[in-house]
């Protein structure tokens, strides 16, 4: 669906701990973006789109514990998926971030003015694409009972 026809969503990433040798932890998270279509202008001058990517939450998961004042959370917790792959619910709680910022992306965009010739060389080039896959499976076809015979 065309991220102008859609809602925003939001990503739960899961990532454990690495130990440093000066005893800190540090966690690498690599997340793929895809910059989805977007409406075309009828405007000639507007090529590209902005569209931003709000700075990430961070969450540290609390310590095993039925009773939330047990647990080893500095600040009020609150409940969240303990992992990607269950609905159980675990305590998290919020962390401070300083460093980073929203990412800002520009998204190229199609024009108006190009809908028809967009749309024959889109027709054009699908036709041709089937064409080939016939023509392949039927020489193939050919291929195959030629060699049993």
């Amino acid at each position: 669906m065309p991220s102008y026809l859609s809602s925003n969503h939001s990503i739960l990433v899961y990532s454990a701990f690495q130990p440093t040798i000066d005893g800190t932890l540090y966690s690498k998270t690599t997340v793929p973006i895809h910059q989805r279509y977007q409406a075309i202008s009828d405007r000639p001058d507007i090529y590209y789109v902005t569209a931003i990517l709000p700075k990430p939450h961070f969450y540290l998961y609390c310590a095993d514990s039925e009773d939330v004042n047990f647990m080893n959370c500095e600040s009020t917790p609150f409940l969240a998926p303990c992992t990607a792959l269950n609905i159980t619910q675990c305590y998290w709680q919020s962390l401070q971030t300083t460093d980073i910022d929203e990412l800002t992306f520009h998204v190229p965009i199609g024009q108006q003015k190009d809908l028809i010739m967009v749309t024959i060389v889109t027709i054009v080039v699908t036709i041709m694409g089937c064409l080939v896959l016939l023509v392949t499976m039927v020489k193939s076809d050919l291929d195959r009972k030629s060699h049993k015979n």
